[in-house]
Parts: C-alpha cells; sequence; structure tokens
C-alpha cells in the first residue's frame, strides 16, 4: 500500500511538473511578438558610364519571436523585395544599367534560437544579425533592401556593465545578393571595457573562405570617449588594425571628432586603409560599408593603392526634420594623386509613431578614379 501510494504520488508529481512546463511553454508561445516592417524606395544612379538607373522596390518584412521559456527564444523573419510599378530599369535586373543593388528576392532573413543565462550570459545559434561596434568591419548592411545576415553560433558574455566579451562562428554568409553569399569558416572575437575615461575596444576577425582558402586576418583596439566642456560636448575616437591576407600585410587607422554645441554636431574625421606597396589595399568583406567613404559606394572594394578619406560633416534637427550633411575628400595612400571628392547630404522625419519619410543624396566627382556619379533615394517606411 505505500508502495502503491508512494508511485500515485511519484506520477501526480511528474505530471505536475510537465503541467506546469508546458503552460509556461504556452504562455511564451502567446507572449511572443509579431513584427512587420515595409520600405519603399526609390532610387537612381548616374554613374557617368552606362544608362542611368531607376528603381522602385518594396522591402517586405515579417517575423515573430517567442517570449522566453526557460531563458529560451526563437526568432523567424522572412525578406521579400519587389518591383513596383514595372520600375526595374537597373542591374542586375536589367543589363546596360547602373547598379541598384536590390534585386528582387525572397528569403529567410532570421532563423534562430537564443539562450539567455544568469551573470550576462547569451548565446545565440542559426541565421542572425551580427554588427559589431560601428560596424566598421562586421555589419548587416542595413540600408540595402536585403540586409547581411550570417549562419553562426555567437555567445557572449558580461560579468558586468564595464566589460564585455563576445565570440561568434560564422558558416555561412547570406550577403544583400545571392552574389555575395558565401560558405565561411569565420572567427569572430570582442571584447570590450569601459571606464569613466572611455571605451576600449579589442577585436580579432579571422576570414576564411571555404572554397578558395583565401584568408583575411585583422586584429585591432577602438578607443571611444566623451569629453563635457561648458555647452561643448566632444566625442573622439581612435582606432588601429593591422590586416594579414596571404602574402599581403596592410593597416587601418580612424581619427574622428564630432562637437555637439546646443543641439548640433560638427564632425572632422581621417581614415586611412593602407596600401601593400601599391598591390594590396586594406579589406572590409564583411562591413555595413555604404555607411563608410561616401554614399555613393566608390570605395566597396579599396582600391590596390590604399584609401585615405578625410571629412568633415555636420548634423541636427530643423524642427521635426533630421539632417545629416558630409564632405568627403579621398586619395590613395600609396603613390600620390587623388582619388576624388564627395558631398553627402540626408534630411529625413518620424511620424505618427511608426512612419519615417526621408531624401537621401549622394555626389561624387572623379579626380582620375572611377567616374562622377550622383545617386538619390526617396523613401517611406512602416514599422510595427
Amino acid at each position: 500500500m505505500k508502495k502503491m501510494m508512494a508511485t500515485i504520488a511519484a506520477i501526480t508529481l511528474a505530471t505536475s511538473s510537465i503541467g506546469v512546463s508546458a503552460d509556461e511553454f504556452t504562455k511564451a508561445m502567446e507572449s511572443g511578438k509579431f513584427m512587420v516592417k515595409a520600405r519603399f524606395r526609390g532610387e537612381t544612379v548616374d554613374d557617368s558610364v552606362n544608362e542611368e538607373a531607376s528603381a522602385l522596390t518594396l522591402r517586405t518584412r515579417l517575423g515573430y519571436t517567442t517570449g522566453a521559456f526557460k531563458g529560451f527564444k526563437a526568432t523567424a523573419e522572412i525578406s521579400d523585395t519587389r518591383i513596383v510599378g514595372g520600375q526595374g530599369d537597373y542591374a542586375p535586373e536589367e543589363s546596360g544599367f547602373a547598379i541598384v543593388a536590390d534585386p528582387e528576392l525572397t528569403e529567410v532573413n532570421l532563423a534562430n534560437v537564443s539562450y539567455t543565462g544568469p551573470s550576462g550570459f547569451v548565446a545565440v545559434a542559426g541565421r542572425q544579425r551580427i554588427i559589431l561596434d560601428n560596424a566598421r568591419f562586421v555589419g548587416n548592411v542595413g540600408w540595402r533592401q536585403k540586409e547581411q545576415t550570417f549562419d553562426a553560433g555567437t555567445l557572449k558574455y558580461a560579468p558586468s556593465d564595464k566589460v564585455q566579451f563576445g565570440y561568434s562562428y560564422v558558416d555561412r554568409v547570406k550577403g544583400i545578393t545571392p552574389a555575395f553569399d558565401a560558405d565561411v569558416s569565420h572567427h569572430l572575437a570582442n571584447a570590450s571595457w569601459s571606464s569613466a575615461v572611455g571605451k576600449l575596444t579589442a577585436y580579432a576577425y579571422l576570414l576564411e573562405q571555404d572554397v578558395s582558402g583565401a584568408e583575411n586576418d585583422t586584429v585591432g583596439l577602438r578607443y571611444k570617449s566623451r569629453m563635457s566642456l561648458d555647452s561643448v560636448t566632444l566625442d573622439y575616437t581612435l582606432e588601429y588594425a593591422d590586416q594579414s591576407a596571404g602574402a599581403f600585410d596592410a593597416s587601418y587607422y580612424l581619427a574622428e571628432i564630432a562637437a555637439k554645441i546646443q543641439g548640433v554636431t560638427f564632425r572632422l574625421g581621417h581614415e586611412v586603409l593602407t596600401s601593400d606597396d601599391g598591390l594590396y589595399g586594406t579589406q572590409t568583406p564583411l562591413a555595413t560599408k555604404h555607411a563608410f567613404n561616401g554614399w555613393a559606394d566608390k570605395f566597396l572594394g579599396t582600391p590596390a593603392t590604399g584609401l585615405e578619406d578625410s571629412w568633415v560633416g555636420v548634423a541636427g534637427k530643423v524642427g521635426r526634420f533630421g539632417f545629416n550633411v558630409t564632405y568627403h575628400d579621398f586619395s590613395p595612400e600609396f603613390g600620390g594623386g587623388d582619388y576624388g571628392s564627395e558631398i553627402d547630404a540626408v534630411v529625413s522625419t518620424r511620424f505618427a509613431d511608426h512612419y519615417t519619410v526621408g531624401l537621401k543624396l549622394a555626389d561624387y566627382n572623379s579626380d582620375g578614379f572611377s567616374a562622377d556619379t550622383s545617386k538619390t533615394w526617396l523613401w517611406l517606411e512602416a514599422n510595427f
């Protein structure tokens, strides 16, 4: 009788435990969040060589993230880009036209499982966004209609709000177009330490292409700090990296200072991607490249003679509208001479909580490198 009672008690306890877990799982599914994002954009490109491109596209993303179940969450997201009204006169959709890197495409953008544990531990497995620091070396290329994502395993550990460690092993890169998809064996390590005098970040990005075996290893340090002087706030950034790619060695340097005065920010910066004797220029294959070296995208691949980019810019708000204007001067790091210059400008505003409208311009004037290029974008975005 006692054994029977003990058995019944054990079964009841186990059933109760299963029931509680089932209830928790159901609640996790029901408390999840759906996501809908749409971006309707017109883009024109005149590169002085090909026929002027005209693209009218609609990018739609649908996603869902579950609530937490014993620390676990799952995320799935689909991205679809469509040409609207037959306005698809651009390469790669139509040959002979200038390039707009927004092909018609439907893909799984995200599909991952994450776990958040004690002491600031996070693990993510599956297709995911990876954005490290300012995305100069690793980013998601969020400006394009199809962003860059990664099939990867990521571990993060933050024992305090001042110390953070991160590591990702990347098995596949899903690029902004299928042409940039690649099977890889990448190791991305990033660690940072924050203090009263600023934030210091050390990183090592060890990249290898599975098919070709080509390697590109970058190791660097980034320092960012802020200083307040009466009515002026100063932000300054210094960065150095060393890159090894097969038989070539090159370096990366960055120095930037920004002064914010009464809501207006003035920026002055200089970036150098060095050359190895005119044979190889520092490369950033996983970067959000559009955000650097001009929005006309003339330097998505660094020339063999390297690149020096000096810029001055101003950003702020006028009423509800935010603006940003930047002037770039480009030159080779090796061999002397000039590449050209560029003016970039954007104005945008958010309204009714969920919507953003903007106008963006880029005008590159060649002084021997590539060709004069002008680009315009007009977009409306909705996020729910």
